[in-house]
Parts: structure tokens; sequence; C-alpha cells
């Protein structure tokens, strides 16, 4: 299931918008803990404030740094980590197939991590015209 049943479908597909244009997973420190980090630096407060409401809404206490909101969380960890990481980020097709409606929200989030002013999303490469 791509939505868990107690958070909002909209907040969520939000989320994983800006995961899969600005995210990281990775476990850190001797103790490995499971960390989800969104890149984005202060020179995008409006992002910034959206990135850290949603993370709250669907149930985190985020950390702003200077670079990143961060969180850790294992059992977000374990559900990002198959869109990859890094350059070997990925769209599943359960997200693919996604309604319409539902589609719209992922992509246009997406723009505002990746997208340019001409409509065309980029990531490492382009993925999307």
């Amino acid at each position: 299931m791509i939505i868990p049943q107690d958070i909002d479908s909209k907040t969520w597909l939000k989320f994983i918008g800006w995961y899969l244009t600005e995210g990281l997973c990775d476990r850190h420190g001797r103790r490995k803990i499971s960390r989800v980090s969104i890149s984005q630096g202060l020179m995008h407060p409006e992002n910034r404030a959206e990135i850290v409401k949603i993370l709250k809404e669907i149930g985190y206490s985020p950390y702003s740094g200077k670079e990143s909101i961060e969180i850790n969380a294992k059992a977000l960890y374990d559900y990002v980590k198959q869109f990859g990481n890094s350059h070997k980020k990925f769209i599943t097709n359960e997200l693919k197939n996604l309604p319409p409606e539902k589609l719209r929200i992922l992509i246009e989030t997406m723009m505002k991590g990746d997208g340019d002013k001409f409509g065309r999303l980029f990531s490492v490469k382009e993925i999307s015209r």
C-alpha cells in the first residue's frame, strides 16, 4: 500500500514528492540509526516550512539543519528505501499508476524540488517533460 491508512493521501503524496526529488535515507552513527533527510537550504524558507509541516502531519518531529530537514525513523526509512537513494532513485509503477488527481499532487510537489520554469522535471538527468 502506498498511503498509510491514518495519513491524508494528499499529505503523504507531497512527502513522497519531496523525498523523490530532495530526499535521502541512510543509517548513521555507531548505533546505525535510520534517518530520512530532505535537502532544502535556508534560501527556500517556504519549501522548508512546507516540508516541516508535512513531516509533522504524518507524525514525526523533524530537526531543521542548515541544509536539510531530518527525522530519525526506522519505519519511514524502511518505506522510502524502496525508491532508491541519491542518483539511483526511481518512481515505482505503483506511483506511476495513481489516478490523475493524485499523480498531479505528486508531480506538483516534485516540481518544487527539481522543476524548472519551463515545466521540466530534472533530477540527475531529465525524468519528465
